[in-house]
């Protein structure tokens, strides 16, 4: 008996003290995104070694850490649309057919955070990101025309497009969403205010875990 009432006690007790807790994804999407641009641009420096018709190891590194930067960003900003700082209202607001999720995302961070002076550039940029990360994510192996690496060899389209270049452009993109954000919160949004507050070292430190080293 003393077993059984020490374990309704025990349950009652972590009944009592449970909590919620929030992870906030898009700042871990965002140091991953970060670490493998940055592993891919290290990996760009290696020599590249003759692979007996086969495509250079490192070339392939290169490739495999730029997809997944590509990705990481793309899913940063897919999780900022998600965050505390864009409350539900502004989620679920759309006056007729929900548009895609590039789309999606700059306008509820439209709403939530004073973007006028980016809202173009982002535009282009949003659009590029999630294409490449679709192309990815979706991939259909159909033959393409053999295209020049940076690194002077010729070798298939995806190790053009995924890259230590698009990689940094991805890492960059999703950093200064975050730092515009983090800047630019509405003060009739007080999710917004409260989010920039909240994450303000947070993003000082991608902004760091970046710059440092880029």
């Amino acid at each position: 008996m003393a077993l059984g009432l020490q374990a309704v006690v025990e349950a009652s007790t972590a009944e009592e003290l449970s909590m919620e807790i929030t992870a906030h994804l898009w700042l871990r999407w965002a140091e991953i995104a970060i670490d493998q641009a940055l592993t891919a641009r290290r990996v760009r420096s290696e020599p590249v070694q003759p692979g007996g018709g086969k495509i250079p190891g490192s070339v392939v590194r290169e490739f495999q850490a730029s997809m997944c930067a590509v990705a990481a960003a793309s899913f940063s900003l897919d999780a900022l649309f998600g965050s505390t700082g864009v409350p539900p209202s502004i989620r679920k607001w759309w006056p007729g057919k929900r548009p895609n999720r590039p789309t999606a995302i700059r306008e509820a961070l439209k709403r939530a955070f004073d973007t006028g002076p980016v809202n173009t550039t982002w535009v282009a940029e949003f659009s590029w990101l999630f294409d490449l990360r679709d192309a990815a994510v979706h991939a259909e192996a159909v033959p393409k025309p053999s295209r020049l690496h940076p690194r002077g060899m010729r070798t298939a389209q995806e190790h053009v497009d995924y890259s230590a270049e698009s990689a940094a452009r991805a890492v960059e993109l999703a950093l200064g969403v975050l730092l515009w954000c983090i800047d630019h919160p509405k003060r009739g949004v007080p999710e917004a205010v409260r989010w920039a507050e909240a994450h303000r070292a947070g993003v000082a430190g991608l902004e760091k875990r970046w710059f440092q080293v880029a």
